[in-house]
């Protein structure tokens, strides 16, 4: 081969390796413009949790409640994992509650898990999620070995739920019984639930919602430290008013159990020994604060209350829960029921506060005049002021989560396990 051929067959086989390199610069080109274009149309995931961490207190158990909310426009896998620097500790979930699955696109999920501190000091429990996409094989086994989540022995508790839910659920045979927050819903029983319900009775003042019980009713029926009350009242902000119905539980109240007691002795004493009506000067008010110190102890769900101690005659029209106080406000964690609160129990001359206190009168908070206050045994009365009688304490809870139907076999129970609250960082 000559010398020039030489030159234009090299001059080719280069020509031929610069295409093929050309080629091959594109096609990589084209392929990551189009895996570029792919992906973009790939939704990222985006989520966020309610509350990631709690404080657990030493030697306890708490139900803790996480809300995960996925704020993507895509369906994802999820698992919570948990993490602490305790070796000792637990971390169930509840029963029919697991804290894996699936979430919808921008659906929200409620989590609950049972956290068991065994150290004898306040822990922290941290959570994250680990998630992915639909199309990802999740493997449950894998994840649940990371997670430090007992999926076997499932805790076995009856999630607590705000009173007015709890009713409506109960009313429509509703088994699922979510978590109510009681901050950010203000649940009203509709008038299709109050038909059925004669001895429960809503009462309206603008925005506010009172309801009150009357008459024979037989659910509203709560125990609270161990002690039962029977519910006067309750409002759309998750207060509970509840009046003493035995110093133990509701099963083993009677017809004479709703007096209170110090020891083994029922509390006796004058609205004023000295005939004085100044309520805060008074010796029930000083028996009232005995008892209350003597069954609690700082007890952060007891309102302090404003309670209303009036002095004018009972005025039966336009009585309404509502009513301004003719009188002066009292500020005190205990008190007792107002004249209005005890005549509207009544229906058909029956009232649910004379089941558990049937023998003798007790004090109401309300005055007639300077000589005589309102009293109740069987009927709604004037006693004298120097007068000694029984006492039933009445306390005010605020944010109340229970369970249960308030029966007496079956009364609300009172569970705030399940607030958050962080305080023993």
């Amino acid at each position: 081969m000559s010398k020039t051929k030489k030159i234009y067959f090299l001059a080719a086989i280069v020509m031929l390796i610069g295409c093929y390199a050309l080629n091959l610069s594109y096609s990589i080109f084209v392929q990551t413009e189009e895996k570029n274009a792919v992906d973009s149309f790939v939704p990222e995931i985006t989520y966020t949790l309610s509350q990631n961490q709690f404080a657990i207190e030493k030697n306890s158990t708490k139900v803790v409640k996480i809300t995960i909310n996925n704020t993507s426009n895509v369906p994802f896998n999820y698992g919570l994992k948990a993490s602490t620097d305790s070796n000792d500790y637990s971390i169930k979930m509840l029963k029919d509650n697991l804290s894996y699955g699936e979430i919808n696109a921008l659906e929200s999920k409620d989590v609950f898990l049972a956290v068991s501190n065994k150290e004898n000091k306040c822990i922290v429990v941290n959570f994250d999620l680990l998630y992915d996409y639909i199309t990802v094989n999740f493997d449950k086994d894998t994840y649940l070995k990371e997670t430090n989540i007992d999926n076997i022995n499932q805790y076995d508790y009856e999630i607590p739920t705000s009173l007015t839910d709890l009713i409506i659920n109960n009313a429509t045979n509703n088994k699922n019984k979510e978590y109510s927050s009681l901050i950010e819903r203000q649940d009203i029983i509709n008038d299709s639930v109050l038909e059925n319900k004669p001895y429960l009775v809503k009462d309206t003042n603008d925005n506010n919602i009172v309801y009150y019980y009357k008459g024979n009713a037989l659910d509203n029926y709560i125990e609270f430290n161990n002690m039962c009350f029977r519910i006067v009242n309750f409002d759309n902000s998750k207060n509970v008013k509840m009046i003493l119905a035995n110093e133990g539980k509701c099963i083993s109240s009677n017809e004479n159990s709703g007096y209170a007691k110090l020891e083994k002795d029922y509390i006796t004493v004058p609205y004023s020994k000295n005939n004085d009506i100044n309520y805060v000067e008074s010796d029930l008010k000083d028996a009232l604060e005995v008892w209350y110190k003597n069954k609690f102890d700082n007890n952060s769900l007891i309102d302090n209350y404003e309670w209303c101690n009036s002095k004018n005659v009972l005025n039966k029209n336009n009585i309404s829960m509502f009513n301004t106080c003719n009188g002066k406000n009292v500020l005190s964690n205990v008190g007792n029921l107002t004249k209005e609160e005890i005549y509207l129990s009544y229906l058909n001359d029956l009232s649910y506060l004379k089941d558990n206190a049937h023998s003798s009168k007790w004090f109401s908070m309300s005055l007639k005049d300077d000589e005589y206050v309102y009293t109740m045994k069987d009927i709604l009365e004037e006693t004298k002021l120097t007068d000694n009688l029984n006492i039933r304490p009445t306390i005010v809870l605020k944010n109340v989560y229970v369970y249960g139907n308030g029966t007496k076999d079956n009364p609300y129970i009172v569970d705030n396990s399940m607030e958050t609250n962080n305080s023993c960082i």
